[in-house]
């Protein structure tokens, strides 16, 4: 049980990052200037 618990500490952390960085980054990139820029692409 202990090493279970252990190894799900490592991967939350993994994701962590890539999780909270996209949360960050897509106040900047989903807006509606990048929409109507991309929208013939």
């Amino acid at each position: 049980m202990r090493k279970m618990k252990n190894e799900l500490k490592e991967i939350s952390k993994k994701l962590f990052t890539p999780i909270a960085s996209e949360k960050v980054l897509v106040k900047d990139w989903n807006s509606k200037e990048d929409d109507k820029a991309w929208k013939d692409l």
